[in-house]
């Protein structure tokens, strides 16, 4: 297949791409792969319909673009590939996130990546939502640039705790979860490594607070922001179809994922990538 087939359909001036003319079924070259990493560099979020995928090829892909994340300490996996988070919801098994965020700050090193792809959705709603991280800072009045440029965020497992103290009556889990990934602090503005835009870098399930602020003005501030980075013109809303793949660039982007379905069952199959393997 020639790169030259990839055609791409722009979903929004600010975030969002469809792209067609790919099988990745099919062994993919070099020109291909980084021309997919183009296109995801460019509009933070993309989207491949009508991909017949078995684990293997879906981890062999995501494979291309980083090294996978370990193993989840809670979520089930696919049979087989305990690299492949499957993410099983309906009316007994609601998500676990139901606002908008950006995976893992709560790190370090949050992830670069991750691919998920559609096996089962609902016959409606179920959408998920991607919002453009450097076009929200790129719409900032100019004196607030300003301010937050040197301003530093704690960012916070929060709610997260509750999933690793389900069926834990010791809390093993969740101490070990804290130990390791409980807290991190990050610029409030981030410079994206490879395409060298500026971008608002928090998050409404993770940061928790504006350090050098009062509790007051970290919340007036953060809720502004929130506001600000939220507004419509800033994100994509991607209706799913079965077998539909979607990958984002986790660095620069927050996504919610609505839960209006709940009547009925959706089945996702997630691997997460943690480092970009081309910078």
């Amino acid at each position: 297949m020639s790169s030259l087939q990839i055609r791409v359909n722009q979903l929004t001036p600010s975030i969002g791409a469809e792209i067609e003319g790919l099988d990745l079924s099919k062994s993919l070259n070099d020109i291909e792969l980084n021309r997919i990493y183009e296109i995801l560099i460019e509009h933070q979020v993309v989207f491949i319909r009508n991909q017949e995928l078995t684990p293997e090829i879906h981890l062999n892909f995501a494979k291309s673009f980083g090294d996978p994340e370990p193993p989840h300490p809670i979520h089930p996996k696919v049979e087989g590939y305990e690299n492949i988070v499957e993410l099983k919801n309906g009316p007994n098994n609601p998500p676990d996130t139901d606002c908008w965020h950006t995976d893992l700050t709560f790190r370090q090193n949050p992830p670069f990546t991750s691919i998920l792809w559609a096996k089962k959705i609902p016959p409606v709603g179920g959408d998920t939502l991607w919002l453009s991280l450097c076009r929200a800072y790129e719409t900032l009045p100019k004196g607030l640039k300003a301010e937050l440029n040197n301003l530093k965020a704690v960012h916070d497992m929060g709610g997260f705790r509750n999933n690793f103290s389900i069926d834990e009556t010791d809390g093993k889990k969740l101490n070990e979860a804290h130990q390791n990934i409980g807290s991190a602090i990050h610029n409030v503005i981030k410079t994206h490594p490879v395409s060298g835009r500026k971008l608002i870098f928090i998050n409404e399930s993770f940061t928790q607070h504006l350090i050098g602020m009062t509790p007051m003005e970290s919340n007036r501030m953060l809720s502004y922001l929130f506001e600000h980075i939220e507004r419509p013109d800033h994100q994509v809303r991607f209706r799913w179809s079965e077998k539909t793949l979607a990958l984002w660039d986790n660095r620069s982007t927050s996504h919610y994922a609505c839960s209006d379905y709940l009547n009925y069952h959706r089945v996702m199959h997630r691997v997460t990538i943690v480092n970009d393997r081309r910078i």
